[in-house]
């Protein structure tokens, strides 16, 4: 069901997929950005985290860093990843849209396309609940290629890319009424095919500022790259880099 795709989503092959894509060259290219952004040794927050790749090189270079996701095979995985490096850093299974923490960190993350995985009431959750675990002035930087001056312009209806031994198809259709790209996701390996259903709801740059600003979350900067390139209509990526009131 749409509602609750990414419950489900993030496991097996997903999982093989964006390990082989998210290199780590392009870890160290976005933490390097993030390191730019956040305090020297602040206490910083990364949802969703994924397999800690954020999460485990910021604590790396002296961060005090808490991941949370609600894929199992992931935190295990970011757990496992934090122990051996011996680095600063907690891991739990959780849904970004019930954060726990009040005026916890100086910093929080929510890197990658999940601002969208949720219809605005849901969404609002999330803000809420990221703006509460904020200390007064502390940080949130949003990335995705989901903003609607990113996506809508760049919108195929076909696509397939070959990541190591895995095609991944898909196939998208726009639902104007609601806003929403609905996306049917063709992986295959050895043979053996498995779709998967997705949705974004996708909102304006304008839309997410009044999202954040209602939470008191002000937005300071947006950019379209790592090296702070404006963003703009037909951007392939939306920074967005807020601050707590």
């Amino acid at each position: 069901m749409r509602t609750n795709w990414f419950e489900t989503f993030f496991q097996g092959i997903t999982l093989d997929l964006w390990r082989a894509f998210a290199t780590p060259e392009l870890t160290r290219m976005e933490v390097d950005f993030l390191e730019s952004v956040f305090p020297k040794g602040a206490r910083l927050l990364d949802t969703p985290c994924g397999n800690g790749r954020l999460t485990l090189e910021l604590a790396r270079r002296g961060f005090d860093t808490t991941g949370i996701d609600i894929s199992k095979e992931f935190i295990h995985e970011a757990a496992q990843e934090g122990q051996k490096a011996g680095v600063k850093t907690a891991f739990e299974v959780g849904d970004m849209r019930a954060l726990k923490w009040t005026e916890e960190f100086d910093g929080a993350l929510c890197w990658g396309n999940s601002f969208g995985y949720f219809e605005y009431p849901d969404m609002m959750k999330f803000v809420a609940g990221v703006a509460r675990a904020l200390k007064t002035g502390g940080r949130l930087v949003v990335q995705g290629g989901i903003a609607a001056e990113a996506i809508i312009p760049q919108i195929k209806e076909r696509e397939t890319y070959q990541v190591n031994d895995i095609t991944f198809t898909i196939e998208n259709r726009y639902l104007a009424a609601e806003s929403c790209l609905e996306t049917k996701g063709t992986f295959t390996r050895d043979g053996k095919e498995e779709v998967r259903m997705f949705w974004h709801h996708i909102y304006t740059l304008a839309e997410i500022r009044r999202m954040l600003a209602s939470h008191g979350l002000n937005t300071i900067d947006t950019f379209s790259s790592m090296d702070r390139a404006p963003f703009a209509l037909g951007s392939e990526q939306l920074i967005l880099l807020a601050q707590k009131l």
